[in-house]
């Protein structure tokens, strides 16, 4: 599995240059509507009503899978208010979730926020962990993730998306995890 991905992205690289994302993040979150832009082309085979307690099973397993309850517990998923119409990702480890975005994407793009941490936002590191988890717990084909995300511009880390889209996130560094919580 995993050498096969390293040749389609090889081919997929050598084809299309722009996808090896620069070692500099943007100063802004410049990235911001790309990354959505490109989450509404991904296509995800994903289901679309989730209850809250649901989706707090499928983020605790993925704190487990990704051996990231070293560093701090699982994020606490919680209803937005009735009238909210976003998600969103806390830096004490709580994610909102509105009845509007009451599904597994919207869900992996906020635990995606809580792993890369608050300095990431949009940026490259942030949107390989996105699609990391598409991939892992979305069903997204990584070739049809990486092809959108050239085509619209998106900046992505080879190196990030490998790790954890095949490698189950066994290199994540800690310190960029742990940014996104107030560990006692």
């Amino acid at each position: 599995m995993k050498n096969s991905w390293i040749k389609i992205s090889q081919t997929l690289c050598a084809k299309r240059p722009m996808l090896l994302a620069p070692t500099v993040a943007p100063s802004v979150d410049e990235q911001r509507q790309r990354c959505y832009d490109a989450e509404q082309h991904m296509r995800l085979p994903l289901s679309t009503a989730e209850t809250i307690d649901s989706m707090q099973r499928l983020a605790g397993r993925i704190w487990s899978d990704y051996r990231l309850y070293a560093l701090a517990p699982s994020p606490l998923i919680k209803a937005a208010r009735s009238d909210a119409f976003r998600s969103s990702s806390y830096h004490n480890g709580t994610i909102t979730i509105s009845k509007w975005q009451s599904n597994t994407k919207t869900l992996l793009h906020e635990l995606a926020h809580q792993i890369a941490g608050n300095k990431h936002r949009h940026d490259a590191y942030f949107v390989s962990v996105m699609l990391g988890l598409y991939h892992r717990y979305g069903g997204l084909s990584l070739q049809r993730g990486v092809m959108v995300l050239h085509d619209l511009g998106v900046q992505w880390s080879h190196e990030t998306l490998m790790n954890v889209a095949i490698e189950g996130g066994a290199q994540l560094i800690p310190e960029v995890c742990s940014t996104a919580f107030k560990v006692a």
